[in-house]
């Protein structure tokens, strides 16, 4: 399905904390605390996956590529357990640096009662010039062997303008897909927002079918962008291309965890792409693989045997 293509992945990490909680039913007088009257859970389950940048890196070694990372973590707990957990997925961590911000580590808390908790340790100080240095110096090494670039920007610091402008500046004749937040890079053969980027990014109204095309093409040109493609939840994706705007309709309705959903697809667009599928294709697998992530509990990666078999059986039931 997908060849064993090179592919670089700038972005920042998280070490994503998943805590089910539950009552304690034996001894009902822990119900609150005898403190301050606050409800008293118990932890029944507690999961550590990669987030981020690491998640996508991560899809894209479980659908078969090499998978380059390149980013940095705090010099503390998280951040060791992060890089073991790397490791252990055989991803290429020699692009790992250490900054001065803590790793940033998100912790979801889940109550029985289906409420949820979130709660993050994300300090957004900018690298330094000296890192940035070190990064671009990395980057220079890896470049020739690398087909793909993927840009994640998760908001940890990790990348400046400065910075991403010179690895950009670098990849000429790569195909780059850019995962947006709040900054805008230009020159990128697709970008990837969501609706409430793609908002942000243009300061348009994006409710209305028209609005929506308007600010895509929009942001299109502001970013110097060749493709886009917007990801919308429960509404699928369209693809906003120069000549044509496809729409892709969301494969299954009924998500059990949309976290790191968009890491998801952003990965098998770049392993697709580096394999030779048409741009078209490549959204076509890539909102297969949303309909089934979102099917998985967690920051869960998805396995190329996985989305062969999905995406043949949504061809059959579609034809």
């Amino acid at each position: 399905m997908f060849e064993k293509k090179n592919i670089c992945v700038l972005g920042g990490v998280i070490l994503d904390c998943f805590v089910e909680l539950e009552k304690d039913t034996k001894r009902p007088e822990k119900a609150k605390s005898p403190e301050t009257g606050c409800p008293l859970y118990l932890v029944k389950e507690k999961n550590y996956f990669l987030g981020g940048a690491a998640n996508v890196a991560n899809n894209l070694v479980h659908l078969g590529a090499n998978a380059y990372l390149i980013s940095a973590i705090g010099d503390d707990v998280e951040g060791n357990l992060l890089k073991e957990m790397l490791q252990k997925e055989k991803i290429n961590i020699d692009g790992l640096f250490i900054y001065s911000n803590p790793t940033t580590f998100k912790t979801r808390f889940y109550f029985p009662n289906e409420k949820e908790l979130r709660i993050d340790v994300d300090y957004r100080k900018k690298i330094d010039e000296n890192l940035e240095n070190k990064i671009i110096d990395y980057y220079k090494k890896i470049r020739p062997n690398i087909e793909v670039l993927i840009i994640s920007d998760n908001l940890t610091g990790l990348l400046t303008k400065n910075l991403v402008r010179e690895i950009i500046g670098l990849s000429k004749n790569k195909l780059i897909l850019y995962d947006p937040k709040i900054d805008l890079f230009k020159g990128t053969y697709l970008i990837k927002p969501n609706l409430k980027e793609l908002k942000f990014l243009t300061k348009m109204n994006v409710k209305a079918e028209k609005d929506i095309e308007k600010a895509a093409y929009l942001l299109m040109k502001k970013a110097k962008a060749e493709n886009l493609l917007l990801t919308m939840g429960k509404k699928g994706m369209i693809l906003f291309a120069k000549d044509e705007k496809i729409k892709y309709p969301p494969i299954c309705k009924n998500a059990l965890d949309v976290t790191g959903a968009g890491d998801t697809i952003i990965s098998v667009l770049g392993i697709a792409l580096a394999s030779g599928y048409s741009l078209e294709e490549a959204c076509e697998l890539a909102n297969c693989a949303a309909g089934l992530v979102i099917q998985k509990k967690y920051t869960q990666p998805i396995e190329k045997s996985e989305l062969e078999n999905y995406w043949k059986k949504w061809k059959r039931q579609r034809f």
